[in-house]
């Protein structure tokens, strides 16, 4: 089946265009074009309309003047030229790659508009999230009844990208073919006001979540010249058809291995992950890899991740057992693997069961088109998305029936299996209580936490007969210490406010949508946001240093509460220093009064003063702090 080439033409580039055709008709190719003034005689055969308009609309009318196209399709401009090779070159290593649409790249002193687009050097054809819509664009045949006829109201063409990149759902393949670039030899939109189309433009990059183009631009895979197919291509003796563009279902796969502590907390970082990859292409199919000792039925609250596997190497410390034995349940070969930042950090060399597992995994998992940690972002990735964990029904019911329709408040009395001393003494918590309860009547406080733990996992700091002490001081107190988590979680999204110092259930908890109260003090600081509002109460004092990421913090041997060592941070008299601070901003986020740009941007002004004016130790989860501080 003969390719077609059609394109819009001036009669003064006519010249452009017969160069460009010619070994387009060698090989017996049709052609339609269309006259934007008038028909040059040497294009006179192949015209079949002639008038002004939009690039799109007259591209549309020329095809269907010309009939019914067997082959590609090729939508041309008239103001390029082959710095290398020719039309029928770039498309034949577009079939050989298995591209449904596919452009050329541009030559050195080409006009471009997009950086992606670039000859990239030692490579003949790119994998990629983007085709630009001119100025020459190759169809495959089995995409063109879908992409074609183009959407006429885009009018010049700019925009056309995103509709381009949602074929990716569709298992179509973009590149840029490298091997065969051209010269674009007149500046885009030097002929028609732009002005009102960047605006467009830049509403339609805003309501996808980002600013400009480069974020959505990626090049997946490179086919090199001295390979003699695309990576991206099956071999025949694998036992799948060539072409397909994925090993599974024919969508490409990701594994995300992020084996790490299994603390909800990482649970739901590595959620965070998976969703910005899945955002930035949800033509993947996601799978995640955690700690076997993780609760692992959090993970299976989102949609965008396929399969959740839970490897039997626990420890975090010294190894106990072997990692290698613990992998083999799990699917070697990939398109893509993706490692937690831990893999590469020598600051986790340290710990023994981590250093090992790495070492492990990697010989392990195999990445087909991509390898490597998280940070080195191979992969499209758009940070700073919104999470939403979906607890299942019949736990959202079961809280109903036991709240009743009263407003609750979920208090996690103390972190997971850390020092007690680092979290406030039970003296502390029934004063919070107290200020709580003056500030919200009609309130009831629902513990959260666990005592009993299933595969290694994680406990609270806190000991039995301490939360049955709060438990027996007032009346509007429930006990949900161990029940499963996601009874637990479903408990937290009917709570109008979650309290806690901090601990990585707290992300859990704005992940359902409950605004988050902090007591910040102890090891770390808050640095996981997620477009739900929370309020950090920071010390403020210096003598009550926070902050140490693990290492030993200055110790009240016996605090004033007469309940032994505590951290000063959370000692009951920064407590109490704290409390109408406490009580001010659970009204607030109770009330709906602290909107969520508000309470980080307050967040991060506290922060940097905590850290005396120098932001070098503030870090946050996908850099949220950036640029605001």
């Amino acid at each position: 089946m003969s390719p077609t080439i059609v394109g819009v033409y001036r009669e003064t580039n006519a010249p452009v265009v017969e160069q460009l055709l010619a070994p387009a008709l060698a090989a017996g190719w049709t052609t339609a074009w269309w006259a934007l003034d008038r028909v040059a005689p040497a294009l006179e055969r192949h015209t079949v309309g002639e008038g002004p308009g939009e690039k799109l609309p007259l591209l549309n009318e020329t095809l269907a003047r010309h009939g019914a196209a067997r082959g590609a399709v090729l939508l041309s401009d008239d103001d390029i030229a082959f710095a290398r090779g020719d039309v029928t070159e770039l498309h034949s290593l577009a079939e050989r790659a298995g591209l449904g649409l596919a452009q050329p790249a541009h030559a050195p002193g080409s006009e471009v508009s997009h950086e992606i687009t670039r000859a990239v050097p030692r490579s003949r054809v790119r994998l990629t999230t983007f085709v630009e819509g001119g100025p020459l664009v190759l169809i495959a045949p089995e995409w063109v009844e879908r992409v074609l006829p183009l959407p006429a109201w885009r009018g010049m063409g700019w925009g056309i990208e995103l509709d381009w990149m949602e074929l990716a759902r569709e298992c179509c393949r973009l590149g840029i073919v490298d091997a065969v670039p051209v010269t674009h030899l007149t500046k885009v939109a030097a002929t028609y006001d732009d002005t009102e189309l960047r605006a467009r433009l830049r509403d339609e990059l805003e309501a996808r979540g980002v600013d400009d183009w480069a974020p959505l631009q990626w090049s997946l895979s490179t086919w090199r010249p001295w390979q003699r197919r695309p990576p991206w291509r099956l071999s025949p003796r694998s036992g799948a058809p060539d072409g397909r563009p994925s090993s599974l279902g024919g969508r490409r796969t990701l594994l995300v291995n992020y084996w790490y502590s299994h603390a909800v907390g990482h649970v739901v970082e590595a959620l965070r992950i998976c969703q910005g990859y899945d955002a930035a292409d949800p033509g993947l199919r996601i799978s995640l890899v955690l700690n076997g000792a993780s609760p692992i039925e959090v993970a299976r609250c989102v949609p965008f991740v396929e399969n959740v596997y839970g490897v039997d190497f626990t420890s975090f410390g010294a190894v106990v057992g072997d990692p290698a034995a613990a992998l083999r349940a799990i699917p070697r070969d990939w398109d893509h693997v993706v490692h937690h930042d831990a893999s590469v950090d020598p600051g986790h060399d340290r710990f023994d069961s981590v250093r090992r597992y790495f070492e492990e995994s990697r010989r392990h998992f195999r990445g087909r088109l991509s390898e490597g940690p998280a940070n080195e972002r191979r992969l499209p990735y758009l940070p700073n998305q919104i999470l939403r964990l979906s607890p299942p029904e019949p736990a959202r019911a079961l809280a109903a029936r036991e709240l009743g329709g009263r407003r609750s408040i979920a208090v996690m009395l103390a972190g997971s299996s850390s020092l007690r001393a680092l979290y406030p003494s039970t003296t502390a918590w029934l004063e919070i209580i107290d200020e709580l309860s003056t500030r919200l009547p009609d309130s009831v406080f629902v513990l959260i936490g666990r005592h009993t733990t299933s595969r290694g996992g994680t406990s609270s700091g806190i000991a039995r007969e301490e939360v049955a002490r709060i438990v027996a001081s007032r009346d509007d107190v429930l006990d949900w210490f161990d029940r499963p988590i996601l009874e637990q979680l479903a408990a937290v999204e009917a709570a109008s406010l979650f309290v806690s110092p901090h601990t990585g259930f707290g992300f859990a908890a704005v992940a359902v949508g409950t605004p988050w109260l902090t007591l910040s003090g102890g090891d770390w600081f808050e640095y996981f946001f997620n477009g739900v509002p929370f309020y950090s109460v920071l010390p403020k004092s210096r003598e009550y240093p926070a902050f140490a990421f693990g290492r030993p913090l200055p110790m009240i041997a016996d605090d004033d509460d007469g309940e032994g060592a505590r951290t000063s941070s959370m000692s009951v008299a920064r407590i109490r220093e704290d409390l109408a601070e406490l009580g001010e901003a659970a009204t607030a986020l109770v009330d709906g009064t602290l909107a969520y740009e508000e309470a980080l941007d307050g967040y991060l002004s506290s922060l940097l003063d905590a850290f005396g004016g120098n932001p070098a130790g503030i870090a946050t989860f996908d850099n949220a702090h950036v640029g605001r501080i």
